[in-house]
């Protein structure tokens, strides 16, 4: 009996494989870069630690030890390194592909014998589970961390910030590194300390809004439709429910006034809304989603749509605004593919988390992880007044609703309105307002704010860092004006050469 099981990518393969030796070295090869010494020696520049190779011995037993061989072929054919763990060490695993073809020996009509290379990209073994710290003391405004890494080379600890109250500012710092997001000298910048917000929209009727009376880019829809609120794993949405199935363009819209702020001033020229919609479609489905903000004439000024109008994946997410002439345009057309993948759909129901931010003639609009700006003349002076939300669909074709999941979602999740450059107040909400999710992922050198990623954020000549081996401090330090500390975790796998 197989001393030692495998699993690989999940798969447990005892089933298959009796593994006879596992051969791991100790330690890595080390690629070092060295200049010739005066008299003897060598001066060393650099050690780089290699990649790591497993080598496991195997044997396969059965009759039909050809199906097993293009079954495993088959589990081993992954185009990214997979988990690969031991069961002599359960509580660590390797990232590992297999490399080379695996030579077979047969020793009898039962048995074959080979081996299996595995190819280790990173060269270490990682945790199977996180570390987490959470304890901390505090100096000043500033928390400071005790860690203890008990592997044997860094760590790269994934810092999880969930703000009390808003914030400007938070610099991660240890032995190894200093890592800065947002700006610490922001208190009294008047573009965050001068913002309000408005409008709150969670998909129930608490937030007041009419039916049906929608302004858009265009005048092509009959707004006929009903909408409801949906509850679905766990979140609740508004869609469209009774619909207009006949010919032409119909649909069912949301308008929203946006309140006066607190001077009793109604329209704004610095407008941010952020939201979360959800669009998936089969091929054969079609619909559209807009959103429209119109001035105090009941006139387009600017929006998004996300449309599919045709058989097949394929729809488009348009930025859309007024030009000089008073004329609706696109602005800027973005391709998206209407499947429930998140790697094809910004829009799946896993994602669907969305901006749009004005200041005067610019809009800032965010898609799939990026920002883009635009300069818009036919907008510039005229008040935003009204925020419009449109479900529509196309004469008969197929269009999702929750009768019938398999045919996809047009949903509206939640949106927030905000008003930037309120002159009366002075003190608003700063760069991470309280609630926010701040993530810097040491990882995959990434910061990200409530799922969005951030990556302007990080401070010109920051560096990611690591946690060393053995016991260190991690410091978090924070605008120095905070009053509440924020809900802090790190977690870090450890790791081994």
């Amino acid at each position: 009996m197989s001393v030692v099981t495998i699993m690989f990518d999940d798969i447990d393969l005892s089933n298959i494989l009796e593994i006879h030796d596992v051969q791991r070295a100790i330690g890595n090869n080390r690629n070092i870069t060295s200049s010739g010494a005066k008299k003897i020696g060598t001066h060393i520049q650099e050690i780089k630690i290699e990649p790591k190779k497993i080598i496991v011995d195997f044997s396969i037993w059965s009759k039909d030890r050809n199906t097993l061989k293009h079954k495993l072929a088959g589990i081993f054919n992954v185009d990214e390194p997979k988990r690969l763990i031991f069961s002599d060490e359960p509580d660590k695993y390797y990232l590992a592909v297999v490399i080379n073809d695996i030579d077979m020996i047969e020793v009898s009509n039962y048995r074959s014998q080979g081996s299996i290379e595995f190819y280790i990209p990173d060269g270490t073994a990682h945790s199977s589970t996180y570390k987490r710290v959470v304890d901390y003391t505090q100096e000043g405004s500033n928390l400071v961390f005790d860690i203890e890494n008990n592997g044997n080379v860094d760590a790269y600890p994934i810092i999880n910030i969930k703000n009390n109250e808003e914030s400007g500012y938070f610099g991660v710092v240890n032995q190894n590194g200093i890592l800065e997001i947002g700006n610490i000298k922001e208190q009294d910048t008047e573009e965050f300390k001068s913002t309000e917000y408005l409008l709150d929209f969670k998909s129930n009727p608490s937030t007041p809004f009419i039916k049906n009376v929608g302004i858009f880019n265009d005048d092509a829809w009959a707004l006929t439709g009903d909408v409801d609120f949906l509850n679905r794993s766990g979140r609740t949405f508004t869609e469209m429910t009774t619909i207009n199935n006949q010919n032409g363009q119909n649909g069912a819209s949301l308008t929203f006034d946006i309140p006066a702020d607190s001077n009793g001033d109604v329209g704004s020229l610095f407008d941010y809304l952020r939201w979360r919609q959800s669009f998936e479609m089969v091929g054969d489905a079609q619909g559209i989603f807009k959103i429209s903000v119109t001035d105090d004439q009941d006139e387009f000024l600017y929006g998004i749509q996300t449309v599919k109008y045709a058989n097949g994946w394929g729809a488009y997410y348009d930025v859309l605004a007024r030009n000089d002439e008073g004329v609706s345009t696109v602005v800027k057309r973005f391709n998206l593919k209407t499947t429930n993948k998140i790697g094809d759909n910004p829009l799946a129901l896993q994602r669907g988390n969305s901006d749009l931010k004005r200041v005067d003639d610019k809009l800032t609009a965010y898609w799939d992880t990026k920002y883009y700006d635009f300069f818009i003349p036919g907008i510039k002076g005229k008040k935003s007044k009204k925020i419009h939300f449109l479900f529509g669909n196309f004469g008969n074709k197929k269009y999702p609703m929750r009768s019938n999941y398999n045919n996809g979602c047009n949903y509206l999740e939640w949106f927030r309105y905000a008003k930037n450059f309120v002159v009366k107040e002075r003190d608003v909400k700063n760069k991470y307002p309280a609630g926010a999710h701040i993530i810097i992922n040491n990882e995959d050198n990434t910061v990200t704010v409530d799922g969005l990623s951030q990556a302007n954020d990080v401070v010109h000549g920051s560096t990611f860092l690591t946690i060393p081996p053995g016991k260190s401090e991690l410091k978090l330090y924070l605008s120095d004006w905070i009053t509440k500390t924020p809900t802090v975790s790190i977690n870090y796998e450890e790791r081994w050469l």
